[in-house]
């Protein structure tokens, strides 16, 4: 019988660089396809079951209870904080009417205040602006200024010359 000593051994030198072991699930599938790139599905599924079960890998089994009650206590209680048809058609009604009562403040507060200084996409004012401009740049404003539904004149008329403060006042009522 053979005893070794510590003079009579020699160190083996490490395979590649060193892998730490994978502490979640995830990360011993990413190793696993690295190690195993030409392995198919089932392959790959085997040499993970044989991985999760062996006993050096408690950690890994942690990961795997800990995600699984995850998903599942997430899909139990998200039934129950389901909406009803009729209660989602109901928030999306006061959705609405919030943006409604929005949208009429916010045109009040802009005739008061007057549509004639009114910033525009391009970087013009209202009155800046040509018919056209106007009637183009409404989508992009949210049609906040129904005004410009009510604009007359040609496509190529200036607003600030075909009307006055006092009638653009006028057209926003």
């Amino acid at each position: 019988m053979t005893t070794l000593t510590l003079e009579s051994t020699t160190s083996v030198p490490a395979r590649g660089p060193r892998r730490r072991n994978p502490q979640t699930t995830m990360e011993l599938l990413l190793q696993l396809e690295k190690r195993y790139p030409h392995f198919n599905r089932e392959d790959l599924l085997g040499e993970y079951r044989e991985q999760m079960l062996d006993p050096k890998n408690q950690n890994l089994n942690l990961s795997a209870i800990d995600t699984s009650f995850s998903l599942n206590f997430g899909r139990l209680h998200s039934k129950k904080t389901r909406k009803s048809p009729a209660d989602r058609a109901a928030h999306q009604a006061k959705i609405a009417a919030v943006i409604e009562n929005a949208r009429d403040t916010i045109t009040k507060y802009v005739v008061e205040v007057g549509f004639w200084d009114y910033p525009m996409p391009n970087g013009k004012r209202l009155h800046e602006c040509t018919v056209k401009e106007a009637k183009l740049l409404k989508p992009k404003i949210g049609g906040l200024l129904r005004i410009i539904d009510n604009l007359r004149g040609k496509p190529t008329d200036i607003i600030g010359k075909i009307y006055t403060k006092a009638q653009l006042k006028k057209l926003s009522s």
